[in-house]
Protein backbone atom coordinates (compact mmCIF):
# COMPACT_ATOMS: atom_id res chain seq x y z
CA UNK A 1 0.00 0.00 0.00
CA UNK A 2 0.94 3.45 -0.42
CA UNK A 3 1.30 4.11 3.30
CA UNK A 4 3.46 1.31 3.88
CA UNK A 5 5.84 2.52 0.57
CA UNK A 6 5.88 6.06 2.86
CA UNK A 7 7.08 4.27 5.94
CA UNK A 8 9.47 2.63 3.99
CA UNK A 9 10.86 5.55 2.47
CA UNK A 10 10.52 7.82 5.97
CA UNK A 11 13.00 4.68 7.42
CA UNK A 12 15.31 4.67 4.47
CA UNK A 13 15.84 8.30 5.01
CA UNK A 14 16.58 7.86 8.32
CA UNK A 15 19.22 4.96 8.20
CA UNK A 16 21.16 7.06 5.29
CA UNK A 17 20.60 10.28 8.01
CA UNK A 18 21.80 8.36 10.71
CA UNK A 19 24.86 6.74 8.21
CA UNK A 20 26.12 10.05 7.41
CA UNK A 21 26.14 11.28 11.00
CA UNK A 22 28.00 8.09 11.82
CA UNK A 23 30.71 8.52 9.39
CA UNK A 24 30.68 12.73 10.31
CA UNK A 25 31.50 11.72 14.08
CA UNK A 26 32.92 8.56 14.13
CA UNK A 27 30.10 7.31 16.53
CA UNK A 28 29.15 3.70 16.83
CA UNK A 29 25.94 2.61 16.09
CA UNK A 30 25.51 2.14 19.48
CA UNK A 31 26.36 5.10 20.56
CA UNK A 32 24.29 7.00 18.40
CA UNK A 33 21.03 4.65 19.54
CA UNK A 34 22.40 5.47 23.62
CA UNK A 35 22.56 9.23 22.50
CA UNK A 36 19.05 9.39 21.18
CA UNK A 37 17.91 7.67 23.96
CA UNK A 38 18.63 10.03 26.05
CA UNK A 39 17.60 12.38 24.20
CA UNK A 40 14.34 11.15 23.77
CA UNK A 41 13.74 10.17 27.67
CA UNK A 42 15.19 14.43 27.94
CA UNK A 43 12.35 15.51 25.84
CA UNK A 44 9.63 13.27 27.20
CA UNK A 45 10.61 14.66 31.07
CA UNK A 46 10.35 18.30 29.67
CA UNK A 47 7.23 17.70 28.33
CA UNK A 48 5.91 16.00 31.37
CA UNK A 49 7.37 19.00 33.55
CA UNK A 50 5.82 21.47 31.28
CA UNK A 51 2.18 19.27 31.49
CA UNK A 52 2.75 19.44 35.22
CA UNK A 53 3.06 22.89 35.78
CA UNK A 54 -0.03 23.96 33.08
CA UNK A 55 -2.22 21.62 35.18
CA UNK A 56 -0.88 23.44 38.58
CA UNK A 57 -1.32 27.07 37.37
CA UNK A 58 -5.22 26.02 35.61
CA UNK A 59 -5.81 23.82 38.91
CA UNK A 60 -4.77 27.17 41.23
CA UNK A 61 -6.45 29.72 38.77
CA UNK A 62 -9.95 27.35 39.34
CA UNK A 63 -9.35 27.67 43.05
CA UNK A 64 -9.12 31.17 43.12
CA UNK A 65 -12.22 31.85 41.08
CA UNK A 66 -13.90 29.03 43.36
CA UNK A 67 -12.59 31.42 46.70
CA UNK A 68 -14.00 34.56 44.79
CA UNK A 69 -17.13 32.77 44.49
CA UNK A 70 -17.05 32.58 40.55
CA UNK A 71 -17.06 28.67 40.52
CA UNK A 72 -19.46 25.69 41.69
CA UNK A 73 -18.82 22.06 41.78
CA UNK A 74 -21.15 19.03 41.72
CA UNK A 75 -23.39 18.01 39.28
CA UNK A 76 -26.59 20.26 41.34
CA UNK A 77 -24.72 23.37 41.43
CA UNK A 78 -23.37 23.19 38.38
CA UNK A 79 -27.16 22.13 36.63
CA UNK A 80 -28.45 25.17 38.68
CA UNK A 81 -25.91 27.51 37.04
CA UNK A 82 -26.66 26.33 33.80
CA UNK A 83 -30.17 27.33 34.00
CA UNK A 84 -29.50 30.02 35.66
CA UNK A 85 -27.45 31.33 32.90
CA UNK A 86 -24.45 31.84 35.50
CA UNK A 87 -21.86 29.82 34.18
CA UNK A 88 -20.02 30.51 31.16
CA UNK A 89 -17.41 27.58 31.51
CA UNK A 90 -18.71 23.96 31.90
CA UNK A 91 -15.64 22.00 33.33
CA UNK A 92 -16.07 17.90 33.17
CA UNK A 93 -13.24 15.21 34.29
CA UNK A 94 -11.85 13.29 31.28
CA UNK A 95 -12.41 10.22 33.39
CA UNK A 96 -16.18 10.99 34.36
CA UNK A 97 -18.76 8.84 33.46
CA UNK A 98 -20.42 9.42 30.35
CA UNK A 99 -23.73 8.97 30.89
CA UNK A 100 -23.46 11.80 33.68
CA UNK A 101 -21.43 14.26 31.64
CA UNK A 102 -24.03 14.17 28.86
CA UNK A 103 -26.69 15.49 31.19
CA UNK A 104 -24.94 19.05 31.26
CA UNK A 105 -24.43 21.08 27.74
CA UNK A 106 -21.79 23.83 27.58
CA UNK A 107 -23.34 27.48 27.71
CA UNK A 108 -24.89 28.87 24.74
CA UNK A 109 -21.62 31.11 23.57
CA UNK A 110 -19.74 29.47 26.41
CA UNK A 111 -16.49 26.70 27.10
CA UNK A 112 -15.83 23.59 27.29
CA UNK A 113 -12.68 21.94 29.37
CA UNK A 114 -12.93 18.73 29.56
CA UNK A 115 -9.54 17.28 29.83
CA UNK A 116 -8.67 17.25 33.53
CA UNK A 117 -9.22 14.47 35.53
CA UNK A 118 -11.42 14.30 38.77
CA UNK A 119 -8.52 14.14 40.75
CA UNK A 120 -7.16 17.33 39.17
CA UNK A 121 -10.77 18.74 39.76
CA UNK A 122 -10.76 17.58 43.23
CA UNK A 123 -7.52 20.18 43.68
CA UNK A 124 -9.17 23.13 42.36
CA UNK A 125 -12.55 22.41 44.60
CA UNK A 126 -10.68 21.39 47.72
CA UNK A 127 -12.25 18.25 47.34
CA UNK A 128 -10.81 14.50 47.14
CA UNK A 129 -12.61 14.41 43.45
CA UNK A 130 -14.75 16.78 41.16
CA UNK A 131 -16.82 15.85 37.98
CA UNK A 132 -18.84 18.64 36.83
CA UNK A 133 -17.78 22.21 37.58
CA UNK A 134 -18.37 25.82 35.88
CA UNK A 135 -17.31 29.20 36.14
CA UNK A 136 -19.44 32.58 35.81
CA UNK A 137 -17.98 34.78 33.88
CA UNK A 138 -15.30 37.42 34.87
CA UNK A 139 -12.25 37.41 37.50
CA UNK A 140 -9.96 34.95 36.01
CA UNK A 141 -12.21 33.24 33.95
CA UNK A 142 -10.47 33.75 30.58
CA UNK A 143 -7.36 33.19 31.91
CA UNK A 144 -8.26 29.50 32.95
CA UNK A 145 -9.92 29.30 29.53
CA UNK A 146 -6.77 30.43 27.48
CA UNK A 147 -4.45 28.21 30.52
CA UNK A 148 -6.70 25.04 29.85
CA UNK A 149 -6.19 25.75 26.10
CA UNK A 150 -2.13 25.30 26.15
CA UNK A 151 -3.25 21.98 28.24
CA UNK A 152 -5.30 20.46 25.96
CA UNK A 153 -2.59 21.19 23.39
CA UNK A 154 0.11 19.32 24.60
CA UNK A 155 -1.99 16.61 26.20
CA UNK A 156 -3.26 15.94 23.04
CA UNK A 157 0.07 16.38 21.36
CA UNK A 158 1.99 14.55 23.76
CA UNK A 159 -0.78 11.76 25.37
CA UNK A 160 -0.63 13.43 28.28
CA UNK A 161 -1.45 11.76 31.96
CA UNK A 162 -4.92 13.58 32.00
CA UNK A 163 -5.82 12.06 27.93
CA UNK A 164 -7.46 8.69 28.37
CA UNK A 165 -4.75 5.78 26.35
CA UNK A 166 -6.33 3.30 24.35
Amino acid sequence: SLEQQLFLLEDDLYRQKRKKRMEKTGMTLEEMLEEEALISKAVNEAMDEVEKQLVRRVVDLISLQRKAGKAVAGYEKVKGWLQMEEAEVLIQAVDGSGRGKSKLSTPHYGHYIGWLTADELGLAFGRQTVIHGALASGGLTSRVVEEAQRLKGVRINEGGNGHPKG
